[in-house]
C-alpha cells in the first residue's frame, strides 16, 4: 500500500473507533439501566459489557466502512477517495405551521391570562440534488453517487395571543 492508501485506512480506523465507542457506550448504558441491583454492581456490569463488546463492535464497524473503500474496477483496497461534491438546487417551497399551545391561565396573571396562545412558524424548504464523485487512486476509475437533501432555511416563529 502507498501513503494515500495508508491515510485512507487510518481515517477508516479512526471513524470505526469513534462509532464503535459510541455504539458500545449506548449498549453498556442500556445494560446499566436494566441491571436490577445497587449502583456499584450496575457500574461493574456496565464496564464489563463495554470492555467485552468494544473490540468486536469496532471490528464490525471497520469491516462495513472499509467495504466501501475497495475499487470495483481494480479491486484495490483503501483506494476510493472523494474528489468532488456538486450541489444542484432543485426547488424552494415556502412552508408554515400553526400550533396551538392552549389557554394561558393557572398561576399566571397578566395581559395574556385567559387567551389562546398560538405559535406561527414559517420557513423555506429547499431541495438539493447532491452528487459525490469518487475516484480510485490506483486505476483512476471514477464513479458517482446521488442523493436528495432537504434543508430548512429562514426559520422564524412568533407567539400570538388571541
Amino acid at each position: 500500500m502507498n501513503n494515500e492508501q495508508d491515510e485512507i485506512k487510518h481515517e477508516a480506523n479512526i471513524h470505526s473507533w469513534l462509532y464503535g465507542v459510541g455504539i458500545t457506550g449506548a449498549i453498556s448504558f442500556i445494560g446499566y439501566i436494566f441491571t436490577p441491583m445497587e449502583i456499584p454492581i450496575r457500574l461493574i456490569v456496565s464496564v464489563l459489557i463495554f470492555s467485552l463488546l468494544l473490540f468486536p463492535i469496532v471490528k464490525v464497524v471497520f469491516y462495513f466502512i472499509s467495504s466501501g473503500l475497495r475499487c470495483k474496477g481494480c479491486n484495490a483496497s483503501y483506494s476510493i477517495k472523494l474528489i468532488d461534491t456538486k450541489r444542484e438546487f432543485l426547488s424552494a417551497i415556502p412552508r408554515s405551521k400553526t400550533q396551538s399551545l392552549g389557554v394561558v391561565g393557572g398561576d399566571t396573571r397578566g395581559p395574556h391570562c385567559g387567551k389562546q396562545a398560538i405559535i406561527k412558524s414559517t420557513w423555506t424548504e429547499e431541495r438539493y440534488n447532491i452528487t459525490n464523485v469518487y475516484s480510485c487512486i490506483k486505476c483512476g476509475n471514477t464513479y458517482d453517487t446521488q442523493r436528495m437533501e432537504t434543508r430548512k432555511q429562514g426559520y422564524s416563529s412568533i407567539k400570538i395571543y388571541r
